[in-house]
């Protein structure tokens, strides 16, 4: 089921709807989901996703056209696409490993789900934009 989205962490019912009782209970763990919690963490996934769309919204080969599988490390899923305009590519590293992976030579990176190794790899677990 679909339960309702923390907005205030210290509101009843965390912030949702007029009454603060939503129709579903939410559990007090939620409070560290509501949006204004996130709002002030800049490593937040409300961060993450805003940073994404802007990104989008800047970067030509994100807005449309064929994605095509890349060859990548064993425990990775690589997807790229060019722009139209000829301006650049971008291809989407997903690291489902369990070990870090290194990037590609040529590649910078635009976005990250989590912070990089201190080596500069792909932790297991972590999605990178990377334009080239």
């Amino acid at each position: 089921c679909r339960v309702p989205l923390p907005w205030a962490a210290g509101e009843p019912g965390f912030g949702f709807g007029p009454s603060g009782t939503p129709w579903l209970p939410q559990p007090e763990v939620f409070a560290r989901h509501a949006a204004d919690v996130q709002e002030a963490d800049p490593e937040s996934v409300l961060h993450l996703y805003r940073d994404a769309l802007a990104i989008r919204r800047a970067h030509p080969a994100l807005g449309g056209g064929a994605l095509t599988w890349q060859e990548s490390p064993e425990g990775t899923l690589a997807l790229a696409r060019t722009s139209d305009s000829g301006d650049g590519g971008f291809t989407c590293l997903v690291n489902v490993s369990s070990a870090p992976v290194s990037l590609p030579e040529d590649a910078e990176v635009m976005l990250s789900s989590g912070p990089l190794t201190a080596r500069g790899e792909v932790p297991a677990d972590t999605a990178v934009w990377l334009r080239h």
